[in-house]
């Protein structure tokens, strides 16, 4: 399997098991602990989609995927989070408003995840 996939979350042991799960199933996966060495891995491997966690140190998920969308409309990105309130509406339905294709609150099964990433990469290839 061809699939890039490019994980950001600033969790080491989320990265480590997302990879794994994924690096299973044939999947190229890459990983990155911030917004900004996602933007900087974005540019250099240009994965199909992208999984991101939301709440991080400095750049938010949220700014991560509006920066993305504006450079590659066409990238599929998974939110996750622990699914945190904003006011009257989480952050999981702002990262779709934003332009993620997907949100998955945590914890989540990883047959779960699973299933959303072949969707995802089956619909853009269609």
């Amino acid at each position: 399997m061809d699939c890039r996939i490019l994980v950001v979350d600033d969790d080491d042991d989320v990265c480590f098991t997302i990879k794994y799960v994924l690096e299973r199933a044939a999947y190229c996966v890459l990983v990155a602990g911030s917004a900004d060495q996602a933007l900087r891995a974005f540019v250099e491997f240009k994965p199909e989609l992208v999984i991101t966690d939301l709440i991080m140190p400095g750049e938010s998920g949220i700014d991560l995927i509006r920066k993305l969308k504006k450079v590659a409309p066409q990238v599929k990105v998974v939110a996750i989070s622990g699914g945190e309130r904003v006011t009257d509406r989480t952050i999981l339905e702002d990262a779709l408003r934003v332009g993620a294709s997907r949100a998955l609150q945590k914890p989540f099964r990883h047959a779960e995840l699973m299933q959303i990433v072949v969707n995802l990469l089956n619909s853009s290839r269609v």
